[in-house]
Order: structure tokens, then C-alpha cells, then sequence
């Protein structure tokens, strides 16, 4: 297999020929990255290239934020002086970058710096500090620019069998989390549930007007949208330790499943980043693979309509043989000199079958010597589980097996 015939199978739960490797945000085939520029990383990345799977870390064009919608207008309707303001100055090997919003309810501002050589930026002061600076916030124009996919459709044409391209998307919290520093959003989260949530509602409703107009553009210019996945990235910031699940189903949940729908409908697939503990969100987790299942049923319903969605298509399920008439045809059988008795099978009951024939008192007298029940695979189940909890007893053999027992390394 290839390496993006081996990506896609797995993302399917295909079977495959080995187990995809990537090395995630060391991406081999990205020339312009930092790391593929740098001579001491040349034997590391010759060796990504040559053996692993890439998953091409793409960043795709964003919207941005711009003058306030209730910026005063001159009759040309430009905005009257400069209502975003950017000040920027060094110190030592660290640049400094602040930005200032000025609305009619108040400004806003925030600070970042940049160190140079190092690939990090530290945001010193959050653009958002209290819930009030939401309406500030929200006051900002919001602005779609004109997008323009073809160098992404070029890295996906050079990339080709190497692997799959993965750009990331931020879902409405992880915006909303960044806007503020992380103790304050959690604060607000907890305490400004309904707030937070209109903010989140806006969030996504242009998300989704971005997301759909990437989408399109991409389709302009020949991006096979059926060989990507999305990142989408933020719910971790409503997982344990942060938020609890009742979080997830409110801050997460329904803003993914319409994300994934529009994806989907062009073909593309997703996979949710979380650097959160999931186990306490498993349910809501459950309830997207139920809604998965629902989502499949749906498309099935529209293409069985004559409707034609890309990546998807109608095939004709396998099927086993069957008699027309099962009477007739063993007749016809013993016509051509076979015995009727090759015809039919002698099998024995199962042992629910024996007891229900003799009765459970006998069959506990009779057949006990001879029946076993054997250990169960663990299976996962709820804490609330009636059922006693699996101690599982391993060894340190059982853990670490011998290099003659494991796969061969290749140098």
C-alpha cells in the first residue's frame, strides 16, 4: 500500500498492511518549514520521509478581524481614522506587539512577544479580560477575504501517494478559550454559562461561513477533498480537568456534528484533537457514534433519491445464493443418482439446547462434569455496572516481550 492509500484505509477502520507511522508536525515534505532547513535535522527528516506516513500539516486562509461594525463611516464608507492600532517595539532579542480595538463601548487590547530564533509566541496580555468585553468583542467587523486554495491543491497534487493533507480548524471554544487567559474563561464558562454560549453560537456561525466558503474554493481549484482530514482542535478546554462532560455536550458537541456534516458533504473527514482526559466524556462521545450511524443512514437516504454527494456512491451489497425452490432441487438431486442422506446434516444441540431437552435439575446431574465456562475478554462497561470489576494479573514477560517476539526493527 501506499502511504496514503495505508492513511485513508485506517481512517476508514480498513484493514492495511502495517500501521501507519506519522511524526505529526514533522512534516517531510514540507520544504519551507524550519525544521527541513535546518542542517541538524537533515538525517531526522530523511529518515521521516523515507518511513513514515506524512500527514501534511496544512493551514488554511482565515478570516480576520478588522474595524468595528459601529465605527463612525465617511460618506465613501470607510471607516473615519484607525480604528484597529498596532504598536510594535523591541527590546533586547524579544519584539513586542500590541494591538488596540477602539469601539464605542470601550477599546480593547492585547500583547504578544516574539523571541527571536524561537518559534513560539507568548501572548502577555489577553485580548479579553472581563464578560463585558464580550460586547466590545463582538462589536469587531468580521471579515471573509477573498480565498484562494490552488497552492494548497499544488501541495496536495505534490504530495501525492506520500500521504494526505491535514489541515486544522478551531472549533468555537478553543476561539473563545484563546480570547481570554485560562483561569478567567473558565471562571466565565462556569459562571457565565449562557453568555459564553451566545459568544460560542456567533463563533460558529462564521466558522461555518468560512469553513463552507474554504470548502468551495478548494472544489475550484481541484482539491480532492475526499483525501483530506481536518483537525479540528479545542475540546480539550471542555474535558476534565477543566469542564465536566454536561460541558462537552453543551460547548463541544453540537457545533462539531454541523462541522462534520458540512465536511462530510464535500467528501472530506475529521478527527477531533484533545489533549483533555476523555474518560469521563465517553458517553457524549458514544452519542457522536450514534450520530455517525444516523449520518450514514442519511446519506444512503439521499443517494437512494438520485442525489449525488462527492466521495460517496451507491453498491450493491453481497449476497448469498439461495433456492427457488429447495424441494424440487434435492429431487433433482436423487434423480442424478446421489443418496438423500448426503443432503442433510446430522448436528448436535448446543448445550442451551441439551438443558432445555432434559430439564435444568438433570442436566446439572447428568452433563456438570463435562461443562466449563471459559474467561470472558475484558469489554468496556460503565462504573455503575453490576458486574464485578476485571483485575487483569500481568507479568513483566507479558509486557515486555522478547526481541525475537516483537517486530523486527529495521535500521
Amino acid at each position: 500500500m501506499t502511504s496514503r492509500e495505508r492513511l485513508l484505509s485506517a481512517l476508514a477502520i480498513g484493514p492495511t498492511d502495517r500501521v501507519p507511522i506519522s511524526t505529526y508536525e514533522l512534516v517531510g515534505f514540507d520544504e519551507h518549514s524550519w525544521y527541513n532547513q535546518q542542517a541538524s535535522y537533515a538525517p531526522l527528516m530523511d529518515l521521516v520521509r523515507e518511513k513514515t506516513d506524512c500527514l501534511y500539516m496544512a493551514y488554511l486562509p482565515g478570516p480576520r478581524l478588522s474595524n468595528p461594525a459601529d465605527a463612525v463611516r465617511t460618506t465613501d464608507g470607510s471607516p473615519e481614522g484607525d480604528c484597529v492600532e498596532y504598536r510594535e517595539h523591541r527590546q533586547g532579542a524579544s519584539r513586542f506587539i500590541r494591538t488596540v480595538y477602539h469601539t464605542s463601548k470601550g477599546d480593547l487590547s492585547s500583547e504578544h512577544r516574539i523571541d527571536d530564533d524561537i518559534y513560539t509566541t507568548w501572548t502577555l496580555e489577553h485580548l479579553l479580560k472581563t464578560i463585558d468585553d464580550l460586547d466590545r468583542y463582538l462589536a469587531i467587523s468580521w471579515e471573509l477575504p477573498e480565498l484562494d486554495l490552488s497552492g494548497f491543491a499544488e501541495t496536495q497534487r505534490r504530495l501525492g501517494d506520500r500521504g494526505i493533507m491535514m489541515p486544522s480548524l478551531s472549533d468555537p471554544i478553543c476561539v473563545a478559550a484563546d480570547l481570554y487567559e485560562m483561569g478567567q474563561f473558565l471562571i466565565l464558562a462556569l459562571t457565565e454559562t449562557d453568555r459564553m454560549r451566545y459568544l460560542l453560537d456567533v463563533e460558529h456561525e462564521r466558522q461555518m461561513a468560512h469553513l463552507r466558503a474554504v470548502l468551495e474554493a478548494g472544489r475550484k481549484a481541484g482539491v480532492d477533498w475526499t483525501a483530506v482530514v481536518f483537525r479540528i482542535c479545542g475540546p480539550e478546554y471542555a474535558t476534565p480537568p477543566y469542564l465536566g462532560p454536561e460541558h462537552f455536550a453543551m460547548f463541544v458537541t453540537p457545533y462539531v456534528r454541523r462541522m462534520s456534516d458540512l465536511l462530510h458533504e464535500y467528501g472530506a473527514k475529521m478527527r477531533l484533537h484533545s489533549h483533555g482526559k476523555i474518560a469521563r466524556v465517553l458517553d457524549e462521545a458514544s452519542n457522536l457514534a450514534d450520530w455517525v450511524k444516523d449520518l450514514q443512514a442519511y446519506v444512503l437516504a439521499q443517494l437512494c433519491k438520485g442525489e449525488k454527494l462527492p466521495g460517496w456512491k451507491l453498491v450493491e451489497k453481497s449476497t448469498n445464493r439461495a433456492f427457488t425452490d429447495q424441494a424440487a432441487a434435492f429431487e433433482a438431486v436423487k434423480n442424478a443418482g446421489y443418496d438423500e442422506a448426503l443432503l442433510y446434516e446430522r448436528k448436535p444441540l448446543t448445550l442451551a439446547g441439551v438443558e432445555k431437552l432434559i430439564g435444568k435439575k438433570t442436566f446439572a446431574t447428568v452433563c456438570a462434569p463435562y461443562v466449563f465456562k471459559p474467561k470472558g475478554e475484558p469489554i468496556l462497561a460503565r462504573a455503575s455496572d453490576k458486574r464485578p470489576e476485571m483485575i487483569l494479573k500481568l507479568d513483566a514477560k507479558d509486557i515486555f516481550k522478547p526481541a525475537s517476539e516483537s517486530s523486527p526493527v529495521t535500521e
